[in-house]
């Protein structure tokens, strides 16, 4: 019963049923007049359907998996969030006395983020004017929730924002930062205003430290620890993990490598600890003002791995080389798919008279291309498929004779050496029994 309580309140915060309709249910359990579940008896009166109760069931599926994990491959994305586990939920979902009656914004805004992180969802967005929606296995479900309006969106914020985000959400109409919430989840949020007035998106990870297996990256990616100079680039469009694959790899670093690794960030969306290693990580906004300056401080602070979580103008590429080129191991994100285009993006951000040399100097200092995808398994979770590029001498050699679309042809020809295509990392998936049929979920959400 404890269960479906939960998935009660769950409904309630989400718009799905009212106050009235939940006591109503409760109160004829209580009196011995049903003997159904909660979830039956809200369908059965044609409260909610059934794809939705099973939407709200997720948290007893995560509970299950916690208490019982399966496999990397088919385990969930992250644990949940339960009410002994994040205090502000437990309080909100507890019994009802006459001051819980109206759910507070700060409240609400933890159940609409309870709903997210037991749909899968790596996204909840709110805007004034609309409903709010989520994004679960890279489609946008659409919560039944009345429109929310500015003012309730501006309270919900205040309860993790400073005062100086604030003023800089007030000044410039935008910011990003990161919220820890309890130790069980920590977000990057955008806050931002639009046409209809406040607004914000959550992006969702679990607080805990990813590392290779937990996100089912190949373990051959391993090798990328254990170079000393050079660059890596994590490549793939936005939402694709490619901050994930990141802080995997600076976990692994930090274990295996007495170095002093030092990350730039907007923001910093995973906290690591120093083990081996030591970390410091720098926020944009807070710690630097722009990955140029930060670049050129770099240097100063006797780096051995420097992290850039966002190489997007092409100012950064000339710098980053520069960095790979003089002795460090330079780790990089960028908005690209495939290493063809990543390959080009980077040489063609220089001028043209420069982009032989820089061709030539890529060949020289690149280690690796990690180029990756989500895809939805049958988890109810979204994997990564992944294109890995290693440079070896005959890619090296495409790569310096600007003759990149022949990559494909030089990756299948060498597997041996851990590369792989898209369609191989696809394949295994499928080999496996963890790729869903259909590309798209169906949570019931709305």
């Amino acid at each position: 019963m404890e269960t479906f309580g939960l998935v009660g309140r769950l409904a309630v915060a989400a718009g799905l049923i009212t106050e009235g309709q939940l006591l109503g249910c409760l109160q004829d359990q209580t009196k011995g007049e049903q003997d159904k579940p909660l979830g039956a008896l809200l369908v059965e009166r044609g409260y909610i359907t059934q794809r939705q109760l099973e939407a709200l069931l997720a948290a007893q599926a995560r509970e299950r998996y916690r208490q019982n994990p399966q496999p990397v491959q088919q385990a969930p994305r992250r644990a949940p969030i339960t009410r002994e586990s994040l205090p502000a939920v437990s309080e909100a979902l507890g019994p009802r006395t006459a001051d819980r009656d109206v759910v507070g914004p700060e409240k609400k805004l933890l159940l609409l983020l309870q709903m997210a992180w037991n749909a899968f969802a790596s996204d909840l967005h709110l805007q004034a004017g609309s409903r709010p929606f989520m994004r679960v296995g890279g489609s946008l479900k659409i919560l039944h929730h009345q429109p929310m309006e500015s003012a309730e969106i501006s309270a919900m914020l205040q309860a993790f924002m400073g005062a100086s985000q604030q003023k800089a959400l007030a000044r410039s109409g935008d910011v990003t930062l990161a919220w820890d919430v309890e130790g069980n989840a920590r977000l990057r949020v955008n806050c931002f205003m639009g046409n209809r007035g406040l607004g914000a998106a959550f992006r969702i990870h679990a607080a805990q430290t990813p590392t290779l297996n937990t996100f089912g990256l190949p373990p051959v990616l391993a090798r990328c620890a254990t170079y000393h100079k050079g660059l890596v680039l994590v490549t793939g469009p936005s939402g694709s993990g490619k901050t994930t694959t990141i802080a995997a790899l600076i976990e692994l670093l930090g274990q295996v490598r007495a170095a002093n690794i030092v990350t730039f960030e907007d923001p910093i969306e995973f906290l690591h600890k120093p083990k081996k290693a030591n970390i410091l990580q720098r926020q944009r906004g807070r710690d630097f003002s722009s990955y140029q300056a930060a670049l050129k401080s770099a240097l100063r602070l006797d780096p051995d791995v420097i992290v850039f979580g966002d190489v997007r103008s092409p100012q950064m590429m000339p710098l980053v080389l520069t960095a790979a080129e003089t002795g460090h191991l330079v780790l990089a994100a960028m908005p690209t798919v495939g290493a063809i285009s990543t390959i080009e993006r980077f040489v063609g951000a220089f001028p043209s008279s420069q982009q032989a040399h820089a061709r030539a100097g890529l060949a020289e200092s690149l280690r690796a291309i990690v180029s990756q995808q989500l895809v939805q398994g049958t988890s109810g979770r979204r994997l990564p498929i992944t294109e890995l590029v290693f440079n070896t001498q005959a890619v090296s050699h495409l790569i310096r004779e600007d003759r990149t679309l022949q990559l494909p042809n030089a990756i299948q020809l060498d597997q041996k050496s851990g590369m792989r295509r898209f369609e191989d990392s696809l394949q295994e998936l499928r080999d496996k029994g963890l790729l869903k049929a259909s590309p798209r979920s169906s949570d019931g959400l709305a």
